[in-house]
């Protein structure tokens, strides 16, 4: 495994922590925090798509055809 690998496996143990998922979730806060909770989690959503597309694209995938 690389050190990015590692990287994102402490980033992911991290986050599966109970303290963090109860930041997470946001449901007695006021509604400007609920908004802010939604936008951060929709932005990794994102980013997250991104960086698995990214990772998967061979300009190269139909030189054979």
């Amino acid at each position: 495994m690389t050190a990015f690998g590692w990287g994102m496996l402490a980033v992911a143990a991290i986050c599966a922590l109970p303290v963090f998922g109860k930041w997470l979730l946001c449901e007695s806060v006021g509604p400007l925090r609920r908004l802010s909770c939604d936008l951060w989690i929709a932005l990794l959503f994102v980013l997250s798509v991104a960086w698995m597309t990214a990772a998967t694209y061979n300009p190269f995938i139909y030189f054979r055809f």
